[in-house]
C-alpha cells in the first residue's frame, strides 16, 4: 500500500461533479453505509446522487478527497447554514477513511483544508460526531484533543414489537376537550408558516448537553427550501400537530419522514411539546397518532429510527414505553479551531 505522500488531494463540488467523481465518491460512500448501517441495504447510486444533486442552496457543503490513483480512499466532509443569522461560530464536520486505509494519516492530511475554511469563514467552534461501534472514530476525534459534549442513542421500534394496547390507550385518553390534532402532508401551509417556524423551534428546548449551541432560528424560507429538497430527492414528511382550542396555539408536533425507494424504513424527526403545555400527555397522543396512522397506510414499514440524547429523559420514557430501543451509540464532539491548529503543529 503507497505511503501518505502518494496520495492525492482535491476538492469536489457535490452539487455539480464529474460522472467519475461522482462514482467514484459513491463507492467509499456505500462502503461507509454499510459499515454505519450494517442492518441496512445499500444506497442506490441513483439514490445518493438524487441526495447530492438537490442540497438546499442554504447549505453551504464542502467536500475534500485523498485518492489512491482512480480510487477515493478517504473525505473529508464539512458545511454549514449560510442564511442563518444564528450559530455564525459553528462549523461542521466530518472524515471517514476506508478501513483498509486508517493509521496511514489520511485524515491528517485533509484537515488543514478544514482549519483554512474555519479561519475563512470566522466559524472557530467544530462540531462533529461518532459511533460507538466504530471505535477509529472516537479515537481520532479524542487525538484532535475534541470534547464528548452530548452523547445519545439511535433508538429503534420494531413495529411487530409495538405496544398496541398502550397505543390505543393513549388516544383514547387524549386531551380532545382542550386541544386538536392535525397532520400536514409534504409541503406546509403558507397562510400559517411563521407560526408554524415557530412550532418547530421547540426542539431548542431538547437537551444540548456541554454543546456550544445557540437556540436555532427557522424562517419560512428555509422551510421552503428543505421542502423542495424532500420532494426533489423522491422523499415524504408527515407532519402530526396538536393545537389548543381555545387560544388557537400550537401546543407541539411530531414528523417522520421516509423515501419510497426503501418502505421498510421511516426515520422519527423532531418530537416537541412547548413546555407551557406539557402534563397533558400531548407528546404521547402525538406519537400514538402517527403509529395509528403509519400502520393504517404504510403497510411496508416494518422499523422507525430516531436519536435522542441519553439525557432526554421524558421523551425516552414515551419511546421505551412504545417498544424503542437503543440500537447504537453515538457522541457529539466539539473542538476549538486553536486546538486543531496546535494539533497541526504537533502533527506536521
Amino acid at each position: 500500500m503507497p505511503e501518505s505522500s502518494a496520495f492525492r488531494i482535491t476538492q469536489v463540488n457535490i452539487r455539480a461533479a464529474s460522472e467519475a467523481e461522482y462514482r467514484a465518491i459513491y463507492d467509499l460512500v456505500r462502503e461507509a453505509n454499510q459499515e454505519f448501517e450494517p442492518d441496512e441495504p445499500p444506497h442506490s447510486f441513483e439514490e445518493v446522487l438524487s441526495e447530492w444533486h438537490n442540497v438546499p442552496p442554504m447549505h453551504r457543503p464542502h467536500r475534500w478527497l485523498a485518492w489512491d490513483g482512480n480510487r477515493v480512499a478517504a473525505q473529508l466532509q464539512s458545511g454549514y447554514n449560510g442564511e442563518s443569522q444564528d450559530n455564525l461560530h459553528l462549523l461542521d464536520f466530518f472524515a471517514y477513511v476506508r478501513p483498509e486505509y486508517r493509521g496511514r494519516g489520511l485524515a491528517r492530511m485533509l484537515l488543514p483544508h478544514l482549519l483554512e475554511l474555519s479561519r475563512q469563514t470566522g466559524r472557530h467552534t467544530l462540531h462533529s460526531w461518532s459511533e460507538e461501534h466504530i471505535p477509529s472514530g472516537e479515537a481520532f476525534l479524542t487525538r484532535l484533543g475534541a470534547h464528548k459534549a452530548l452523547v445519545g442513542h439511535e433508538n429503534q421500534l420494531l413495529l411487530s414489537e409495538l405496544n398496541h394496547d398502550l397505543m390505543k390507550n393513549w388516544l383514547a385518553n387524549a386531551p380532545r376537550d382542550g386541544f386538536e390534532l392535525g397532520f400536514w402532508d409534504g409541503a406546509l401551509p403558507e397562510a400559517e408558516l411563521e407560526t408554524i417556524c415557530e412550532l418547530l423551534e421547540v426542539m431548542n428546548t431538547a437537551p444540548k448537553g456541554d454543546l456550544e449551541i445557540e437556540d436555532r432560528r427557522i424562517t419560512p424560507a428555509m422551510l421552503r427550501q428543505w421542502e423542495r429538497a424532500t420532494e426533489a430527492r423522491g422523499n415524504k414528511t408527515w407532519t402530526a400537530y396538536v393545537r389548543e382550542r381555545d387560544s388557537g396555539r400550537f401546543a407541539g408536533y411530531t414528523e417522520i419522514y421516509w423515501s419510497p425507494r426503501r418502505p421498510h424504513l421511516l426515520y422519527q424527526q423532531g418530537t416537541g411539546v412547548f413546555p407551557e403545555f406539557r402534563g397533558h400527555g400531548l407528546g404521547r397522543w402525538l406519537k400514538a397518532a402517527m403509529l395509528e396512522r403509519i400502520l393504517s397506510e404504510l403497510p411496508e414499514a416494518k422499523k422507525i429510527k430516531t436519536g435522542n440524547a441519553d439525557s432526554n429523559a421524558p421523551m425516552l420514557k414515551i419511546n421505551y414505553e412504545l417498544g424503542f430501543r437503543p440500537h447504537r451509540a453515538n457522541a457529539s464532539w466539539q473542538l476549538k479551531a486553536e486546538g486543531l491548529e496546535a494539533y497541526l503543529s504537533r502533527h506536521p
